[in-house]
């Protein structure tokens, strides 16, 4: 078929059912306190593999991959989990303590322990990772996950 130069072109795409949910690659981030949620310029604190929330570099430690399933995978394929109450990076297992769900609040809550991840500690050094019951629009515990 021909198309004119200000033709209009529709296609319809219907993808198998092969193809499932995509992955969501990229990096989380935290709020930094002194800033309100809506401010994008306050969106620069970054989960970090080790397990930490640091300033925002652009580094593979700070790549994450949210699987359909709920895991936060790092860059380097260990999943984010809570084991005695504490958020470590482990190899993955696909069991509830691995397995997240964020809310509409913006909290990523762990299905096994069921408290939020949150930012503890002042923000001009590493902040480390902390469970603790999920607060009303604490700033610590909001997250935006990559799209």
């Amino acid at each position: 078929a021909e198309v004119g130069p200000h033709d209009a072109v529709m296609w319809r795409v219907h993808p198998s059912s092969e193809c499932g949910t995509p992955a969501r690659i990229g990096v989380i981030t935290t709020i930094t306190t002194n800033r309100r949620q809506r401010d994008i310029e306050g969106y620069t604190r970054c989960l970090a593999a080790p397990g930490s929330v640091e300033p925002c570099t652009g580094t593979t430690a700070e790549s994450w991959t949210v699987t359909r399933e709920g895991e936060l995978r790092s860059s380097d394929g260990q999943c984010l989990a809570v084991v005695n109450g504490r958020p470590v990076l482990e190899t993955c297992r696909a069991e509830s303590a691995q397995i997240w769900h964020y809310t509409l609040k913006g909290n990523l809550v762990n299905n096994g322990s069921l408290d939020c991840l949150t930012a503890a500690g002042p923000e001009s050094q590493p902040q480390r990772l902390e469970m603790q019951v999920c607060g009303h629009n604490l700033a610590t515990q909001i997250w935006s996950l990559p799209n």
